[in-house]
């Protein structure tokens, strides 16, 4: 498949997808959408094979003094790096944090940017090399590194407020959560292009129908990291 049918087929996918949000939530129950539209059409074209999720238990965390691993995979991030990381970087938390920067083959100035902020937070910020494998081994690369008790994930265009450690973590542990997910805005060329999204419901047995409306996007949010023991994110795909 060419790369221009493939866009093509990606806007169509995106379509499809806005239109299955906006149905109720007894058509899912009923599987009714996932007959109709969960048929991965798009990625069945794209790849010719299937890819496993499954892995050997990963390694437990040694360092427990870090609350939180923070993992943003790297692909010629030049233009985006600095806002991002100075939005860690400069978080008013009571919590540890590490940054576990992935450099995914960059073939721009990312990795000199990426020294310079080493050389001045060495104590918290981590890079790791890989050759370009796509952003899912970069996230596993980093997973492998994480010494947090909690996982986070971010992209090199995204930028957080001063106080999202510290109302994720704080949440997380005063209610022992194995996901805490948070609300978002989009960006375009400085100016906002969705309204901001939220969800302030919390889960506990069953998730029940009001889970559809929670975003699904592994950004925005942390995780235990025994939620990965035996997971990776599939190679190759988004």
């Amino acid at each position: 498949m060419n790369t221009k049918l493939y866009n093509v087929l990606k806007r169509v996918s995106k379509n499809i997808k806005n239109i299955k949000c906006n149905f109720k939530a007894t058509s899912y129950k009923n599987n009714i959408c996932k007959e109709q539209f969960n048929t991965n059409i798009l990625e069945d074209a794209w790849h010719n094979e299937k890819v496993s999720c499954i892995i050997e238990k990963r390694r437990k965390s040694q360092n427990t003094n870090i609350d939180l691993s923070i993992i943003i995979p790297l692909y010629n991030s030049a233009p985006f790096i600095n806002k991002c990381l100075n939005a860690f970087i400069n978080q008013e938390t009571k919590y540890k944090f590490e940054i576990i920067l992935v450099n995914d083959g960059s073939k721009d100035n990312t990795e000199i940017i990426v020294d310079k902020y080493i050389e001045k937070y060495p104590e918290f910020i981590i890079k790791i090399n890989q050759e370009n494998q796509g952003i899912s081994a970069a996230r596993n690369n980093g997973m492998e590194k994480a010494q947090g008790k909690y996982i986070a994930f971010a992209d090199h265009d995204d930028w957080v407020s001063s106080d999202y450690i510290e109302k994720l973590l704080s949440t997380a542990y005063n209610k022992n959560a194995d996901i805490v997910k948070c609300g978002y805005t989009k960006m375009i060329n400085g100016k906002i292009s969705l309204p901001e999204c939220s969800a302030d419901k919390i889960y506990t047995d069953g998730l029940g129908n009001d889970i559809l409306n929670v975003p699904g996007f592994i950004w925005g949010g942390v995780y235990k990291i025994e939620l990965f023991d035996n997971i990776n994110f599939p190679v190759g795909y988004w």
